[in-house]
């Protein structure tokens, strides 16, 4: 792919800012509780309360740069063969996000032979030290 210039870099980045809100949002409607915000369609925009999802944040992504591509008249193959090394960066701040809205822990085991690591929710400070070991 010929090299991107500063302003294009730009764009690339407020596409994926994008495509992971807006993405993360609808996937969470979408996802977890579509009757719910069928009968309150406005609470859609009250991103204050929380509700997020990786499954649309991902699809999101993968719209935003198709659109990307589509705009600068580029391959979307060769764009996110691009992002993709990216990534990463991504998952301290995401992983520091999910884990200050004690989201992470999952629900204590019930049965003899569950994990009861899971009881306790980590800190942000080592989900953040998690996510950068993790992505080494």
């Amino acid at each position: 792919m010929e090299r991107l210039g500063r302003e294009m870099l730009d764009d690339v980045l407020f596409y994926g800012v994008l495509g992971v809100i807006g993405g993360g949002r609808l996937g969470y409607v979408l996802f977890y509780k579509p009757l719910e915000y069928l009968d309150h369609p406005l609470d859609i925009l009250k991103v204050w309360e929380g509700g997020m999802s990786f499954h649309g944040g991902f699809l999101g992504v993968i719209l935003a740069m198709a659109l990307f591509a589509r705009r600068h008249k580029l391959r979307w193959l060769a764009v996110t063969d691009f992002i993709a090394p990216l990534v990463p960066l991504g998952w301290p701040p995401g992983g520091s996000a999910i884990s200050s809205t004690a989201n992470c822990g999952g629900a204590p085991p019930i049965l003899p032979w569950g994990n009861g690591v899971f009881r306790r929710r980590p800190t942000a400070s080592r989900a953040i030290l998690r996510s950068c070991i993790n992505s080494r």
